[in-house]
């Protein structure tokens, strides 16, 4: 019969050969959005230093469309060995809300991998807006309250859920117009058509360093390297107000822990890679990396919020 200590060294064994057999093969991280989007960049950078740890090719597989549930509908009823995980970002908590008959459970029919980064929003206005401070904006809106408009950029967006959040809480009105994509979004607050919209940094600092936009607050817990200048709408006096882009990697439900654990340790160590967390930060991310426990806690506090915030706001999704 074996001893106690006998038996911990077989275990530790078994586990130690378990773990290296994991990839077999290839992993694929499925992106539900079209290349050269913030998912796809944070994803390529993730796949580049995963590949590095695992030995093994790891590659990015775009599967854009219906706001993203073609893609997370891939990731879902894939094969749930870790071969195959995702990328999903905000929109993941709103669509189980806005879209009828989702095919999946947000929660049940996944795992929680790793929390990888948010990024915050930017308010911009056109300079013609005679408002430079949050106050002065709501004060201006509140004695026009049919006159001024914010462009949504087509789906599901942070900049989007912020304005109707700032609408709710500012007790202010703001009509939406909805443009196909952030680019013809900005570029009519540019031409002065529409008066403001919330956007991610990346897409606002060179409107904003060239004076073609005024930047006057931003959505998370501090200020913007970027933007030192502008405070956050806590600071501007809606102490309860922070929203993120976040960013999070998931596999289909049931993938064994130690497998989860291992994809998380891959991962880990690349957004602690100074490059990767440089890169990332110069898209106007901040890098988080969180474990399972840590995405999923977001995640049920996001479907929460979005919950409460879609009773009374209607979203259209692409």
């Amino acid at each position: 019969m074996k001893t106690l200590l006998q038996l911990l060294i077989s275990l530790s064994v078994f586990i130690t050969q378990v773990n290296a057999a994991f990839p077999e093969k290839p992993i694929r991280i499925i992106v539900p959005y079209a290349v050269g989007g913030g998912a796809d960049s944070a994803a390529r950078l993730i796949a580049l230093k995963m590949s590095e740890y695992f030995g093994k090719a790891v590659i990015v597989d775009n599967r854009p469309g219906a706001n993203a549930v073609i893609g997370t509908l891939a990731i879902a009823r894939a094969e749930a060995d870790g071969h195959t995980i995702g990328m999903v970002i905000s929109a993941h908590a709103i669509n189980p809300f806005v879209i009828k008959n989702l095919p999946y459970d947000p929660v049940k029919d996944f795992e929680s991998v790793a929390y990888v980064a948010r990024m915050p929003g930017v308010l911009l206005v056109h300079p013609s807006v005679p408002a430079e401070t949050l106050p002065e904006l709501v004060a201006l809106v509140k004695k026009q309250p049919t006159e001024f408009f914010y462009a949504v950029p087509g789906g599901l967006t942070n900049g989007h859920v912020s304005m109707e959040l700032l609408k709710r809480v500012a007790s202010i009105n703001v009509t939406p117009v909805t443009f196909k994509g952030g680019a013809p979004a900005a570029m009519e607050v540019v031409s002065g058509r529409v008066h403001m919209l919330i956007s991610a940094p990346p897409a606002s600092m060179t409107f904003v360093q060239s004076g073609k936009l005024k930047a006057i607050a931003t959505t998370g817990a501090n200020r913007l390297k970027q933007l030192e200048k502008v405070p956050t709408f806590k600071e501007a006096g809606y102490s309860d107000f922070e929203t993120y882009e976040w960013f999070g990697i998931i596999a289909p439900a049931n993938t064994p822990k130690y497998i989860i654990d291992r994809l998380n340790d891959a991962i880990s160590l690349a957004l602690k890679d100074p490059s990767i967390a440089s890169r990332l930060s110069g898209m106007g991310l901040e890098v988080v990396n969180g474990g399972p426990k840590d995405l999923k806690a977001m995640l049920e506090t996001e479907l929460a919020k979005m919950k409460t915030l879609t009773q009374t706001v209607k979203f259209e999704s692409d």
